[in-house]
């Protein structure tokens, strides 16, 4: 395989298809930020409807859901890429900066807050923030960039308040990043492709 430079026109081309083919799988893929948004937001609604009844010894209970959560959207991605004939190096990067942070967030509240007796919250918000920045970054997508922003605010913010408020900072934080930006995809997509 012979290498080519390429023209400062052809390398403005290759970085335009990139950004386009990454914008089109979002519009294709919108679901799973809503997918998630939901579910995360059932999961803080639920953790802060035990703890406002006083079940503080099994408060985090309803993010046992993440776990079927993250096999269907493990499945699902799954299936879509394995259609795809390409991926583009914009996409691949989605991919490892999502996969990595899911796993962190998931190493973060179901091993490192039990074993260190702390509220897993603000650094799975953290966590969620850079993913959702450097997405939005990726794709030039501005509502998951500031979504990004705003988490990572309720991330810091979750820091100064009591462990009973982290669910609204949860809250906060995946409203910003995932179902605002979510919402906009799917009226995107639709618009676009109705």
């Amino acid at each position: 395989m012979t290498e080519k430079d390429l023209t400062p026109q052809e390398s403005l081309e290759l970085i335009n298809e990139m950004i386009s083919g990454a914008r089109s799988r979002m519009k294709e893929n919108g679901f799973v930020y809503l997918f998630w948004g939901w579910l995360i937001l059932v999961c803080a609604l639920g953790q802060f409807i035990l703890l406002k009844l006083g079940y503080e010894t099994i408060n985090y209970y309803p993010y046992f859901l993440v776990i079927p959560g993250a096999i269907y959207t493990f499945i699902f991605e799954s299936r879509k890429h394995g259609r795809e004939k390409n991926s583009d190096y914009t996409g691949k990067i989605m991919i490892a900066v999502w996969f990595t942070g899911a796993i962190n967030m998931i190493i973060a509240g179901f091993v490192f807050a039990p074993l260190l007796q702390m509220s897993p919250v603000p650094i799975i918000l953290l966590l969620l923030a850079m993913a959702t920045i450097v997405s939005g970054a990726a794709v030039k997508f501005k509502a998951l960039i500031w979504g990004g922003i705003i988490c990572n605010a309720a991330g810091i913010a979750s820091v100064f308040l009591p462990y009973e408020f982290h669910p609204v900072m949860v809250i906060i934080g995946i409203i910003a990043a995932d179902l605002v930006p979510g919402y906009i995809l799917r009226k995107k997509f639709k618009r676009n492709y109705a």
